[in-house]
């Protein structure tokens, strides 16, 4: 079988040229880019359930016992909202520990801060994942954090019921409905 490289050629040209009409139409039609979307944010839904961080069990967790140097809240702005992550600093280590804005309504941060004073013990919980990357100076988050006295924030709080799909059925029926919005509309249109 002979192959010619102008018929290769042509063909992925005309590949291309079918695809940039495609996009086009769909940009400009307004029900095929909200199908577009919808299939775009369906595949985002499902790419964080599977892709995501997602803790299983107590066993995705460990505790490292240190010595509190200081704590100090960071505040910074996104778009339309401020957000806050608690940094704290430990005398063994020289990473940052962070409780981070998805976390910071779990951590009792007035006891900690009125209890918990520099050079007192305390007991932190990290993922697993991130133990090589200690001493690294690299930013640690922080799931779970306790002293001799009590616990401030309770780290089975991050663990996610594996039963829990609720990201996964979301993204699926996006995808759905942007499907059935594009076999709908594509009728209407002469491609």
């Amino acid at each position: 079988m002979n192959i010619n490289n102008d018929n290769v050629f042509n063909v992925l040209k005309k590949i291309f040229w079918d695809t940039v009409k495609y996009f086009k139409l769909i940009i400009n039609t307004k029900e095929l880019t909200r199908s577009f979307l919808f299939l775009l944010f369906g595949l985002s839904f499902i790419f964080m359930d599977v892709f995501g961080e997602r803790f299983d069990s107590e066993h995705d967790f460990i505790e490292l016992k240190a010595i509190f140097y200081n704590g100090q809240v960071r505040t910074y702005h996104t778009r339309n909202q401020e957000k806050q992550e608690y940094y704290i600093h430990l005398f063994e280590y020289n990473d940052d520990f962070i409780i981070s804005d998805s976390y910071i309504d779990y951590f009792d941060r007035t006891n900690f801060d009125f209890f918990v004073k520099s050079k007192d013990p305390v007991f932190i919980h990290i993922a697993k994942k991130d133990l090589p990357n200690l001493n690294t100076s690299d930013n640690i988050y922080v799931y779970g954090i306790s002293s001799l006295r009590t616990c401030y924030m309770d780290y089975r709080k991050a663990i996610v019921n594996p039963d829990d799909n609720t990201t996964l059925y979301i993204g699926i029926i996006l995808i759905l409905i942007g499907s059935g919005m594009f076999y709908y509309y594509k009728g209407k249109f002469i491609i």
